[in-house]
């Protein structure tokens, strides 16, 4: 599911979600802010 994020023109298509707790791609992909701040390497 996430490899489309691979693609950097999809990539760069981020939005965040309406209440501000997501990052969405489209209605298949998005990344709670939860995952990220767990997951997340810091640059």
């Amino acid at each position: 599911m996430f490899s489309a994020l691979k693609n950097p023109a999809f990539f760069k298509n981020v939005q965040i979600e309406p209440g501000g707790y997501a990052l969405i791609w489209n209605q298949d992909i998005d990344i709670s802010e939860y995952e990220i701040w767990k997951n997340g390497t810091p640059i």
